[in-house]
């Protein structure tokens, strides 16, 4: 069975480290779609099916390249997209990776404790992403165990 991935992050060194991660689990890159901003990666949600989101909550609006500055950053994009998948009644696993512990004043805590209220079906929980620390690897290897 192809597990088909979809991967919304703006950061290449995080990106890298979660595509290594996934090869661990025996989830190839043929098997991983990836996307950098809140409006390509909600594109993509809606016109292909996958059967886990790796998201991430800070992300700016638009794809960010040598003509295109990003528009402004959204601190909780991630957020956002997972209520415009609800109210598209799309309904995938959602695994959401961090590396920030406020949100425009909401501590990952209390963004936790929302996106379990609002999304229960979808959200499987968050990894607290660090890039001095590999306890975000254990975390994610346990929760993709729980899929």
């Amino acid at each position: 069975y192809k597990m088909s991935v979809i991967i919304i992050e703006d950061d290449g060194n995080k990106l890298s480290a979660i595509i290594e991660l996934l090869k661990s689990h025996n989830i190839s890159e043929s098997e991983l779609s990836h996307y950098s901003s809140f409006h390509s990666g909600m594109q993509a949600l809606i016109s292909h099916s996958y059967d886990l989101l790796l998201l991430d909550m800070s992300m700016p609006a638009y794809d960010i390249s040598p003509q295109e500055s990003g528009g402004r950053p959204l601190p909780l994009a991630g957020r956002d997209i997972l209520f415009m998948l609800r109210r598209r009644q799309i309904t995938i696993p959602t695994i959401v990776v961090t590396q920030y512990e406020d949100f425009d004043g909401m501590s990952l805590s209390e963004l936790n404790n929302e996106l379990i209220c609002e999304f229960p079906a979808q959200y499987k929980g968050y990894v607290y992403y660090s890039t001095t620390q590999d306890n975000w690897k254990f975390d994610l290897s346990t929760l993709l165990n729980t899929l």
